[in-house]
């Protein structure tokens, strides 16, 4: 489990940071939106004045702000996209993070309860856990936050506001970014505790049952394994 979700936060951070360059490689969506509401607002008013010189450099305006707006908008449909998927996959990491410790702290507290084995060793796990989760919500949160931040950033929604939330995201994604592979980083670090603490467990299981006369794995003897969750 220990090299599975170093690979998964890995996975989980490269995604981040891919998304954050296509939004930074992408260009200025809500400059150019902007741009394009004002052209098209003059196009409206010279209409009205029946100008046709005008009307016509207006509307050449309009349509080379509009060329402009549709190179960068493939981009921003694959940030939204790519944001979609990296937001989910944030969020499912750090989920499985919380499930193995939900898995492994009730099967510790089974077998230590089953073999009596000493108390100490299921406050460990349960320390763990209680260290681990905040990490774990703490980054949801924050990949969440992140996500929220774009939305309010996206011209598309036709808000006038949309361009005040530009800088906010940018540096959401980048401190954000930062904060979850920390998060993750931590929790790696609480489940290779864990593992180790499953190790000990399942040494002192193994002496028991030999003292016992009852029948063991001896490959357990040199390889403990973690149950599945």
């Amino acid at each position: 489990m220990v090299r599975i979700f170093a690979s998964l936060s890995c996975f989980t951070v490269l995604l981040l940071l891919t998304n954050l360059a296509i939004g930074l490689y992408g260009g200025d969506y809500n400059g150019v939106s902007s741009e394009l509401r004002a052209a098209q607002a003059k196009l409206n008013s010279v209409s009205k004045a029946n100008s046709i010189d005008t009307g016509e450099s207006s509307l050449e305006s309009r349509d080379d702000v509009l060329a402009r707006l549709g190179s960068i908008q493939k981009y921003v449909r694959i940030h939204m996209l790519f944001g979609i998927m990296a937001t989910l996959v944030a969020v499912l990491v750090q989920s499985i993070g919380v499930t193995y410790f939900i898995g492994t702290g009730r099967w510790g507290k089974e077998v230590c309860d089953t073999y009596q084995l000493p108390d100490e060793l299921t406050r460990r796990g349960t320390q763990l856990k209680r260290k681990a989760f905040p990490w774990a919500l703490l980054g949801m949160g924050t990949v969440l936050l992140i996500a929220c931040f774009g939305a309010a950033a996206d011209p598309g929604t036709l808000r006038e506001t949309t361009a005040n939330w530009v800088q906010p995201h940018f540096w959401a994604a980048m401190l954000g970014t930062m904060f979850i592979a920390f998060a993750l980083w931590r929790q790696w670090g609480y489940i290779g505790d864990n593992q180790r603490l499953i190790e000990e467990v399942v040494a002192a299981v193994h002496e028991i049952r030999v003292k016992r006369g009852l029948p063991v794995d001896d490959s357990s003897a040199s390889r403990s394994s973690a149950p599945a969750v």
